[in-house]
């Protein structure tokens, strides 16, 4: 079997909907996390201590290698090679200990 392409976009809660309602990204693999968990939306620059965090989530699609084009369409920014493959193993890993957890309420 083929290994399925990834990308992972921080984008604002705003143009969540767009990913979310797109024809083609609706068929693939789609797990959305909440940016603040993964430290994202957290401002830089001290010196803008007021301005308020931004509200923005972690977007992991896993399918076919047509998402990119997609995504690159819709001006979506994706993450960089390290730092998407570090997000999205976080996400796989929450993934899986909430798997585990249910198999062990369940008993399976």
């Amino acid at each position: 079997m083929l290994p399925m392409a990834y990308a992972v976009a921080e984008v604002e809660k705003k143009d969540l909907k767009q990913i979310l309602e797109d024809d083609l990204l609706s068929r693939q693999s789609i797990t959305v996390k909440d940016g603040r968990a993964f430290g994202a939306g957290k401002s830089k620059d001290k010196s803008k201590s007021k301005e308020k965090d931004k509200d923005v989530s972690y977007v992991l699609i896993e399918g076919n290698e047509s998402i990119f084009k997609c995504l690159k369409d819709m001006k979506i920014k994706l993450l960089k090679d390290k730092e998407a493959e570090k997000v999205r193993e976080k996400i796989k890993k929450e993934d899986d200990e909430a798997a585990s957890g249910l198999g062990f309420i369940f008993g399976s």
